[in-house]
């Protein structure tokens, strides 16, 4: 048990090594897309609305001969 405590020391320093390379690599690459030449972040282009009257769906339909009442 004495020998796995005295070997944990390095194996915490490979792991903290690893980890700030890993996110040293994270980090230069978001940093590479964002500054690419030619990037841009534009807005989201937005589609217009059409007016509620233009619209076929708000328009007053007119019963089909199977929505009518029976007449008679």
């Amino acid at each position: 048990s004495m020998a796995a405590l005295a070997g944990t020391p390095p194996g915490w320093l490979v792991l903290c090594l690893l980890l700030l390379f890993l996110g040293w690599q994270s980090r230069r690459y978001r940093r590479r897309v964002v500054f690419m030449p030619g990037f841009s972040r534009s807005k989201p282009v937005l589609i217009p609305s059409r007016p509620a009257s233009a619209g076929s769906s708000a328009r007053r339909r007119e019963p089909s001969t199977v929505d009518a009442p029976p007449s008679g």
